[in-house]
Parts: structure tokens; sequence; C-alpha cells
């Protein structure tokens, strides 16, 4: 399960100091085994005197792609779309959901692939009867390590909608390859997957680098101590401890008829309910509205997440084609007339070139955009100068539309890329070095002291 912290006003804090990274525990000799994440309360500063220098010092991409544990990271869609991309899958967003309503859900992009439901863990909230086998025709894998549930349940859904995506080589040769293994191992195959941890751990703090190896160190110490008085570590069943904050995603998704529960913490999928229609949002919103009030009733936190296919490819191809629209119509005007541009006014010709930088779209993407046949028999039909340029000055008009939803899109993904880099910058130094300078100007106690 991972230490995921939903986007509210009284979410638990983040950053703890804990002791230096233990080296790595002994592989299992057993097949592994889903595990829950657990989020520790820590207080205080550790006994030793800590370095403003080395091991605090940001870590760099190379350690953190050589790291072997998960960072937390929080559930907000602009960190989880950069997630996406970083992982090499194209054609699909993420976006929340504040409401399950029917006049809500009429707004949210089509087609939704699936859900993903965070909420603080409770044991009661995870009940149900699972498949004895994971079916054939699922892609499922396990959590087998802390923190790294979000991804997990990410993978499990783009790897059941291979063919309506862009997965991307390195996700399709993850999922092509692990095909006939359980979930268990498939689990083990994305913790131990270079790029998939790489792309995670690209909002690693040093700190929570430590503070996560750290409880890695006790967790083994505490292991250790069970063998030696002739006990068993049993980590098949996790008892999450009382008023520890520990969030866990299940994500939900329709698949080949039914809509399924795919937690990473159960052995195998849960059946969730039948699709009796086109839309199965529609169908599963009761059940998860009954789930979401559960969780208000108990007081525990939770946020919805839609996985939904991303428009700016369909808009980007909209863009591509009304190009290659104008150009075919010019093209024919230029062999009626060709002086058919002094008949208007190209001062207030608002169209785009034919390639567009800014939009991302070269002239061999407009070359081989393919003209629909309603338009090559529109095209052919209008064999006058006169009724050409009308037919141009309607396409531009359009375009004015296309270009403006567009770049919207491409504004909002700036800005979600401008949020994630922020993200993954690391302010813990600049905030140690700010206090060691408020010590060193011995002001340091009046602040803390002053009402």
């Amino acid at each position: 399960m991972e230490e995921e912290t939903p986007l509210t006003s009284n979410s638990p804090p983040n950053g703890k100091v804990t002791s230096p990274p233990p080296p790595p525990p002994p592989p299992p000799a057993e097949q592994p085994t889903p595990v829950a994440g657990v989020k520790r309360r820590r207080t205080g500063l550790p006994s030793q005197q800590v370095s403003f220098e080395a091991p605090y010092a940001p870590a760099s991409l190379e350690e953190k792609s050589n790291w072997q544990g998960f960072c937390e990271i929080e559930s907000d869609p602009a960190i989880f779309n950069n997630l996406l991309r970083g992982l090499g899958v194209k054609g699909a967003k993420l976006q929340e959901i504040y409401s399950l309503d029917e006049d809500q859900l009429a707004f949210l992009p089509k087609p939704v692939f699936g859900l993903i439901f965070l909420f603080q863990y409770s044991p009661e909230l995870v009940s149900g009867e699972v498949e004895g086998k994971c079916p054939a025709n699922i892609w499922f894998a396990n959590q087998v390590a802390e923190n790294c549930c979000a991804t997990v349940a990410l993978t499990n859904m783009v790897n059941n909608i291979p063919t309506m995506i862009d997965l991307g080589a390195p996700m399709r040769t993850l999922r092509e390859h692990t095909m006939l293994f359980t979930p268990a191992y498939r689990g083990d195959a994305i913790v131990n997957s270079r790029f998939i941890k790489t792309a995670h751990n690209l909002y690693a703090r040093k700190i929570d680098m430590i503070n996560a190896d750290a409880l890695m160190e006790e967790k083994w110490s505490e292991s250790r101590k069970k063998r030696r008085v002739g006990g068993k570590a049993n980590s098949r069943k996790k008892k999450i401890p009382q008023g520890e904050d520990a969030f866990h995603f299940v994500a939900y998704m329709p698949i080949d008829g039914n809509i399924w529960a795919l937690d990473g913490l159960q052995n195998n999928p849960q059946k969730f309910a039948d699709v009796m229609t086109d839309d199965w949002i529609q169908e599963v919103a009761p059940l998860l509205t009954a789930r979401m009030a559960d969780c208000a009733d108990q007081s525990i936190e939770f946020n919805l997440l839609a996985l939904l296919k991303d428009p700016y490819d369909d808009k980007r191809t909209e863009l591509i084609q009304n190009l290659k629209f104008i150009s075919s119509a010019e093209e024919k005007l230029n062999t009626i007339d060709s002086e058919w541009k002094s008949l208007i006014d190209i001062s207030s010709d608002s169209s785009i070139p034919g390639t567009s930088p800014n939009h991302d779209i070269t002239k061999s993407d407009i070359e081989a955009a393919i003209l629909t046949p309603s338009f090559a028999e529109t095209l052919a039909k209008a064999d006058e100068v006169a009724s050409l340029i009308e037919l141009r000055q309607q396409l531009i008009q359009e375009q004015l539309s296309i270009r403006g939803e567009v770049q919207d899109l491409v504004m909002s993904r700036k800005l979600e890329e401008t949020k994630a880099l922020d993200r993954q910058n690391d302010y813990v130094p600049l905030a140690q070095r700010w206090f060691q300078m408020l010590a060193e100007n011995q002001v340091l106690r009046d602040v803390i002291e002053s009402p």
C-alpha cells in the first residue's frame, strides 16, 4: 500500500527525518506476497546531529534511479499524468472527480477507461470475495512493496486497455514478458523494473529515501528477532496499527462485460458488478457512492480519479486533418487560377501555416493525413474559384475553434508539467540551511519562543 496523501486541507504532514539507510534484506525464499504500506508518524529529530551536507543533500537522478524503494507521492492528477508520460504511456490522462451524480459525469470526456479510488485504509473497505485464480483475460499484478500502490494501480489499468492507448515500448515489453506470470510475480516485475522505478522516484526527496530505508531496517530487525525465538514472521497479513495513517488505491474498470476491482493487496481481482449497458460508469456509480458514504461516516479521507482518453491526441489529429483539407483546397485553386490570392484579403487570413511547432505538427504529419470520403466529395463538387474560396474560408473558421481547444489542452499540460517539476525539487536542504543561518545569527531561539 502506498502512503498517498489526498489533496485536502487536513492532509497528514510529509517528510520525516530518520537514520541512514541499512543494507537491503536478502531476497525472499517464497513467491512475493502483497504487503500494505503504512504511514508512520514520527516526531522529533534523530539522536545523531543532523548534517546539512551529505547524506541530506538533494538526491541525484542516478541515486533516485538506483534506490531500491518507492517514495510517497500525492494523489494529484498533475503528478499522475506526468508519471504516466514518464512510463511512456500516451493517449490517456487522469482527472479528479468530485461527484458521481449524473450531471457531473456527463461532462467527463469519453471514453472513461477506469476509476481509481483512494481512501484512508480500513480493513472493512477492502473486504469481499476475490477470484480463486486470476482470469486469463485480465492483466493483474499484486503490490509487493510499500509506497507503490498508485503505480501498481496505474500499471494494472493501462495493461488492460493495450489496444485503446499507446502503451509505449517499455510498458508493452513488460506486459508481453509477464503475460504468463502469476499476479505476485508480475508485482515483483514492477518493483524490479528500472523504467517504472525511475519514473516513480523522480518525486523522491532524500529525507523520504532515508526514512523509508530506516523503516525497512526496523522491520527487518523485528523479523530477525522473531526467527531467533522460534517465531515466524507473517508477511502475508499485515495489521494496520491504530492511529497510523495509511492510504490505498483500488482501481475499477470494465473488462469483457464485467466491472472488476483491481486491488493490489488482494491475491486476485474481484468481480465488482456486471456491465448491463454501454455506460458502465452509471452502473458502478451507486456502488462507489455507497463506499464513499461509508468513508464519510467514518471520517475517512478519500478521493476519486478517472482514467480517460486524452483529448489532446484526437484534437491534434483533427487539426492536422483540417490543415490537409485547406492544403487540398488551395492546390485545386492553384490549378484553376494561380492568381486566386489576389481575390482575398491575405492580411486578415487567420489560418496557421502548413506546419506548427507550437502544436507539434510537421509537414510529414499533414502529408500522411487522408482525406475523408465526405470532404473528397465536397472538394470534387467545388469546381469554381468562388466556391473553392468559400470552402477554404469555412475550413479556416473551423480551424480557429480547433486551435483554441488544442491550445487550452497544451496550456493545461504545461501547467501540469510545471507543477510536477516543482514537486520533484527537494527544498529540505534549503530549509535546513535557513534554520542553520538563523541559529548562527542567534535568532532561532527568539523565533521559536515568540508568541
